[in-house]
């Protein structure tokens, strides 16, 4: 299955996991390891921005300074070569409604 596939099909739990865990210890990121996805494994966590790699951590402030959206989750996908792809979620509950309205104007 590819990331975004997966990201897909899990938007609502992974969202909802990324928001109880920030309110509960912080601004961080989800990790999304596909380390082991010949398997069939995700494994997904959180984790606090303040123990994330110093790279990771980097991108993240940066992106905290211009974001694309006005409410972010950040998402780190580790790929099976074992690098960080960081993803910029959209979390406006509002998206899809904005969405359709100019699909309706085409």
């Amino acid at each position: 299955m590819s990331h975004s596939k997966f990201i897909e099909n899990n938007y609502t739990d992974l969202t909802q996991l990324y928001i109880v865990e920030r309110k509960r210890v912080g601004p961080g990121i989800l990790l999304l390891d596909f380390l082991k996805q010949d398997e069939g494994n995700v494994n997904v966590s959180y984790r606090p921005l303040n123990t994330a790699p110093q790279q990771i951590i980097d991108q993240v402030m940066d992106k905290m300074e211009n974001p694309i959206y006005d409410c972010t989750a950040y998402f780190c996908i580790i790929t099976p070569s074992n690098e960080c792809m960081l993803v910029d979620v959209n979390l406006d509950p509002h998206r899809d409604k904005a969405i359709d309205e100019l699909n309706k104007m085409k």
